[in-house]
């Protein structure tokens, strides 16, 4: 009984309409902390700050994904995160493989 509740419930979630607009607005006067955003996904594009630049991504209802909407790049494993940004730099294409996720990765 328990797993179909909850299985409604996300039914109930993916279903929402305007989640993303909702939240890149919440995002602006308010970032929530990890235990309240974790619950916060959507699916569809967002862009991540990465130093000067930003790389676009799509997210697929996914933990990583979601964190790095909420607390932008330098939130998620900092160190990798700098030496891989500054390969970047040197790089006008970039193979992530055995990336976490199937991310889309554009730089703009």
């Amino acid at each position: 009984m328990k797993t179909k509740s909850k299985q409604w419930l996300r039914d109930v979630y993916r279903n929402i309409p305007l989640k993303r607009p909702f939240f890149f607005l919440i995002k602006r006067v308010y970032l929530p902390k990890q235990p309240l955003y974790q619950h916060l996904w959507f699916n569809g594009e967002f862009t991540v700050r990465v130093g000067d630049s930003f790389i676009r991504m799509v997210n697929y209802d996914s933990h990583l994904e979601t964190s790095l909407f909420w607390d932008g790049i330098a939130g998620y494993e900092k160190h990798s995160v700098h030496l891989w940004s500054e390969l970047c730099k040197k790089s006008s294409v970039i193979f992530d493989v055995g990336a976490n996720t199937i991310p889309c990765w554009q730089r703009l």
